[in-house]
């Protein structure tokens, strides 16, 4: 019930998506330098890597959110001229 809620809720908005995953990455990096005992939890090069990280994340999101909105449109199409889909 509530894994429906959230994937449902991520879904309709994928900037919060990114900004969970963007949050993720970077807490880890966190985590890591604390527990190498590290006097500086965070360093340029942990925002920088997080960033990075996180723009391929959300380019990939976005293609394949393209894909399947294609894939559906075509889908709808086929159906309506009543194409079987399963054929191809």
């Amino acid at each position: 019930m509530i894994d429906k809620r959230i994937k449902d809720y991520f879904e309709r908005k994928p900037n919060a998506s990114y900004l969970f995953f963007a949050c993720m990455i970077f807490l880890f990096r966190v985590f890591l330098n604390w527990y190498a005992n590290e006097l500086q939890l965070v360093t340029l090069m942990d925002v920088i890597w997080t960033l990075m990280l996180t723009a391929g994340f959300v380019t990939g999101d976005r293609v394949r959110r393209k894909n399947k909105a294609m894939k559906d449109k075509i889908e709808n199409e086929l159906k309506k001229k009543g194409v079987n889909i399963d054929e191809y």
